[in-house]
Parts: C-alpha cells; sequence; structure tokens
C-alpha cells in the first residue's frame, strides 16, 4: 500500500543527499546565485562531527578525506531517515479505516498568552484518543492545536496518505489535490497554524463531512463522518 508515496519519500532524500554531497564538496549550493558560489569548507563542517571537523583543522586527515567521512555520514543519515520514513508509511498502512471522528477545542486563560486551546480528537472505529495543545500569539492557535491532534491519530493518516498516493499517480501537487494545509514535502500532515476550515475542507474531499455540533465562549466541537 501506498507505494507512490515510498517512491517519493525515497526520491526526495536522494535529491536532498545529492544537495548535500555537493554542499560538502563545494562549501555552496547549486540553487545559489552565481556571486554566492564560493568555495569554503562550510560543507564539510556542518556534515562533520567536532572530532573529524578538528582532525582536519589540525591538519590530521587532509580535505579529501574529510569530505569522504562527511559524506559518509550524510549518507548514513539518510538512509536513517528513508528507513523511518518508510516504517511510518507501513505503520499507518496497517492502521485500520477511518469511519468516524469528533474533534473538541477547549480554551483556557494564560497569564502570559491570553487564551490557549486544547484539542481533544477521537476517532472510531479505533477508539483512539489524542491530545493537542498550542500557546504563545501571532498565529491561529485552534488549528494548531488541532493539527497536533489529527497528526497523531494512525486512522487519519492513512487517509491523507492515501489522497498524497493518489496524487502523485494523477501527477497532482498535495496543494492541488488535497488541499492547503497538507504541509510540505513527501508525506503529507495537518499543517498548523492554517485555520480550522482547512482541515474540514481536506476531510471533504477525502470522502467525509464535518459539521460544527457544539460552541461557545470557550469551546468548539465537531463531528467528521463518512459520506
Amino acid at each position: 500500500m501506498f507505494e507512490n508515496l515510498k517512491n517519493a519519500v525515497i526520491a526526495e532524500a536522494e535529491k536532498r543527499l545529492a544537495e548535500a554531497l555537493g554542499y560538502i564538496e563545494n562549501g555552496f549550493f547549486e540553487s545559489w546565485r552565481p556571486e554566492e558560489k564560493i568555495k569554503s569548507d562550510n560543507g564539510i563542517r556542518r556534515y562533520s562531527t567536532d572530532l573529524r571537523w578538528k582532525q582536519y583543522t589540525d591538519g590530521e586527515i587532509n580535505r579529501e578525506k574529510a569530505v569522504a567521512l562527511a559524506a559518509a555520514r550524510a549518507t548514513k543519515a539518510t538512509e536513517k531517515r528513508i528507513a523511518e520514513s518508510l516504517e511510518k508509511i507501513e505503520s499507518v498502512a496497517a492502521a485500520g479505516d477511518l469511519e468516524e471522528v469528533t474533534v473538541s477545542v477547549e480554551w483556557a486563560k494564560s497569564r502570559i498568552w491570553g487564551y490557549n486551546p486544547t484539542a481533544t480528537v477521537c476517532t472510531f472505529p479505533a477508539g483512539r484518543r489524542s491530545v493537542g495543545h498550542a500557546s504563545g500569539c501571532g498565529y491561529d492557535k485552534e488549528s494548531a492545536a488541532i493539527a497536533n491532534a489529527l497528526n497523531d491519530q494512525k486512522t487519519v493518516l492513512k487517509v491523507l496518505y492515501g489522497m498524497a498516493d493518489s496524487a502523485i499517480e494523477a501527477g497532482k501537487s498535495y496543494r492541488d489535490f488535497i488541499g492547503y494545509g497538507s504541509g510540505y514535502g513527501a508525506i503529507p500532515y495537518f499543517e498548523g497554524g492554517v485555520g480550522s476550515n482547512c482541515f474540514w475542507a481536506i476531510f471533504d474531499r477525502a470522502g467525509y463531512s464535518a459539521r460544527n455540533t457544539g460552541s461557545g465562549k470557550t469551546f468548539d466541537c465537531w463531528h467528521i463522518t463518512k459520506k
């Protein structure tokens, strides 16, 4: 399941690795402006351990060796990220199918940040509960809290991954196929700070209906069901 998504994850990681290897070798990225492309050891420094960097700057290893060691470290890290991403996709694929979701948000007053939301998401038939929080100011805290809770639900992510897999097959971007708020990168997710209506629109495209079941001064509730 989700073979298109898996391939996209691998392709994205390999592309970033190629960019990193170029940065290690040259000290700049090919996407930089011509005047910024100045040969340096910045890439070696970024991808080296403190010990290796000290060995290089102390003259214990030459640049060729330092580049090789940094490249090997970057490659190993990429392989680890790919394995973790594929494992996550497999775990989500094994989750049950989603029938219903309830979302509730309660606001509590903070002395520093005003009212902060706590979102609770329950999925059915899995019967799993997850909680998301948000604080601070200057962004949409409600959607941030809801996103945190939704992203902790494998049955919800299974719906999102299925849409992503279909988007890749259709040759369309996630933004166009899934909708605004579906994340950046190969693996989709619910973005925080985009406004809660974006989530209900995504569910709508996935074949679910979302309706507000209650609102008050310090709470809001939604019920999402399969159409």
